[in-house]
């Protein structure tokens, strides 16, 4: 949240960092936390099943013909839509707002977020680097 406020320049602002959990974070104008959501990222959630192989080259809202096929779909599918139907919902309260997205997961879904927003590779690097400068 740290370089995202930089980024959004005194404007509200949505992070959401992809990886082992998916964190959605609300900012106001004014940089005060709103609130925001937590919950397991794609691996976490494929992981909880092991005996289930996950499919690598998955097309989203495809129907699977195999266990294998079921299982990466259906997961995929879990992240992705509670992704896009969180920020749709959050679009509502803060229609205004950048949004930012980082992460190691990001690349596992890039190509199905359906909303407007600014990739940064590095986000949590970026603000732990900031912090540092303005601490020490």
């Amino acid at each position: 949240m740290i370089a995202s406020y930089e980024l959004s320049l005194g404007r509200e602002f949505i992070v959401v960092d992809i990886g082992s959990a998916v964190t959605i974070d609300l900012v106001d104008n004014s940089g005060l936390h709103i609130g925001g959501v937590i919950f397991p990222g794609l691996l976490k959630i494929r992981n909880s099943f092991n005996h289930f192989p996950v499919e690598k080259e998955i097309k989203f809202k495809e129907i699977g013909e195999s266990t294998k096929q079921a299982w990466s779909i259906g997961t995929l599918d879990l992240i992705v839509n509670g992704i896009n139907q969180k920020i749709h919902d959050l679009k509502q309260r803060m229609p205004y707002a950048s949004i930012y997205l980082t992460g190691g997961g990001y690349e596992d879904i890039q190509e199905f977020i359906d909303f407007s927003h600014d990739y940064h590779k590095n986000l949590v690097l970026d603000g732990l680097e900031l912090y540092a400068d303005n601490v020490g």
